[in-house]
């Protein structure tokens, strides 16, 4: 079965779902997901829901609903202060994004989160590189969770160009003539 199919048989009602107002529901995670995308507005998605719901929900209270949601989010999944919103942005937006040595510990859950949605942002729009001294196919294991592995690793491995480096360090080289001179 696809993502694509079983997330319409988990959410088929998501967008028709009537409140107490009797007013249709819309689909507050379509719209969060929305929301990231560059120059997208809360304005913006409410006149395309008011334009399939005319009946629906006016601004104030659509904005006064989605923020609800939002704050019931998990806080590691929400991230919603200024500062690190701000910082994910832009390791989202730079044009060379270099991870060194990468996956020298396990990632906790926050982590795994902040790296895919670094990678998702990124993906097919911008280049990043990974230094690691592990083996790819050990990062797996390093990232966890089965699910997040196989999210980021999709976005880092299929595009990628890889360099596998033999020999010894050149650190190791460099630190012992420079002890000799």
């Amino acid at each position: 079965m696809t993502d694509e199919a079983l997330e319409a048989k988990l959410f088929a009602n998501a967008a028709t779902k009537l409140s107490r107002r009797r007013h249709a529901e819309p689909d507050w995670a379509a719209i969060h997901r929305e929301l990231k995308r560059k120059h997208v507005t809360l304005s913006i998605l409410w006149d395309e829901y008011i334009e399939g719901e005319p009946q629906g929900y006016r601004y104030s209270r659509f904005c006064e609903l989605y923020r609800s949601w939002e704050a019931k989010l998990s806080v590691t999944m929400r991230q919603t202060h200024g500062r690190y919103a701000r910082i994910l942005r832009a390791l989202g937006g730079v044009q060379l994004l270099i991870l060194d040595d990468w996956g020298l510990e396990p990632l906790d859950a926050a982590a795994r989160h902040d790296l895919l949605e670094i990678l998702e942002e990124r993906y097919g729009r911008r280049s990043t590189i990974i230094t690691s001294q592990i083996p790819v196919d050990k990062w797996h294991d390093l990232i966890g969770d089965p699910t997040y592995a196989d999210a980021i690793l999709d976005r880092i491995v299929h595009n990628a160009h890889r360099i596998n480096l033999t020999g010894h360090s050149l650190r190791r080289a460099r630190t012992s003539k420079a002890s000799k001179e």
